[in-house]
């Protein structure tokens, strides 16, 4: 039985494709910092992350680690809402109010705050049971998730709540669940704006306000993304994965790709399947 749970040490050069841009899921997501210090961009919220800190990051919120240092490197997990609590009285007395508040978007810990290290213990001890899957391990990470919870949760209630949600932010996410679900097409920067059916230049600011860079060196991000794992994951030839990832030169996606991962594509693939 594979548990929805995801755990892995990493630094930020070398993160996963997928976690190269800002992004959202629905699933929510705990970062420690190992070593070093970074930066988190939870929608247009911007903060220090140093060693020992630890953030934990709600679900459908856009997010970000940006590098500080090169030697920096974290832990992370993500938890899928399916392996919290059944009963639906508990699930909706404790972790649905955090869950489903629009207003809600991540947690600090500093590394001063005890929690951190308590919840760091948690995450520790999941790894360790992901590694040996002792019998019935699958139970002991339900426990420790539930108590990562707790603590969560007591943090959550002692947050001064004011109500105001983020409407750019929705915004936001409805322009990049476009080019989520167009990026093989020619799109431009009209296209992505009437997604949320704002104007250009209101599409220019909140791009530049939570991602930090234009709509379409977003949109060239994310297909740059999709070639990467390609050239990754399948024998397609570079012309073919240029095309099916949006690119209608291949000239042009291998400079951008070259400038993005500083390898040609071959040499990408060579790397990761050697």
């Amino acid at each position: 039985m594979e548990l929805p749970i995801y755990i892995k040490r990493e630094h930020l050069s070398t993160r996963d494709v997928r976690d190269r841009l800002p992004h959202y899921h629905n699933e929510i997501e705990l970062i420690y910092v190992l070593k070093g210090s970074m930066e988190c961009q939870t929608n247009d919220s911007i903060f220090p992350l140093a060693k020992g800190d630890l953030c934990f990051i709600n679900k459908g919120q856009l997010h970000h680690l940006y590098e500080k240092e090169d030697t920096s490197e974290h832990i992370s997990i993500i938890i899928y809402t399916d392996l919290l609590t059944q009963s639906k009285e508990i699930f909706d007395t404790y972790i649905s109010p955090m869950l489903n508040d629009l207003t809600f978007s991540h947690i600090k810990f500093s590394s001063i705050d005890g929690n951190s290290e308590k919840i760091y213990h948690y995450i520790l001890e999941i790894e360790q049971l992901l590694k040996e899957k002792p019998i019935a391990y699958e139970l002991s990470i339900i426990a420790d998730i539930h108590l990562i919870f707790k603590h969560l949760y007591l943090t959550y209630m002692k947050t001064d709540s004011v109500t105001i949600i983020d409407e750019d932010s929705l915004l936001q996410q409805k322009m990049i669940q476009y080019i989520e679900d167009h990026y093989m097409e020619d799109i431009n920067v009209d296209d992505i704006a009437k997604a949320s059916s704002v104007s250009r230049s209101k599409c220019f600011r909140i791009f530049k306000n939570y991602t930090r860079i234009s709509p379409i060196t977003y949109l060239n991000g994310y297909r740059l993304e999709i070639a990467a794992s390609k050239l990754k994951n399948t024998n397609d030839s570079v012309s073919t994965i240029a095309l099916d990832s949006g690119f209608s030169q291949a000239s042009y996606f291998n400079k951008l790709f070259l400038k993005e991962y500083g390898y040609t594509p071959l040499e990408y693939r060579k790397r990761n399947f050697s």
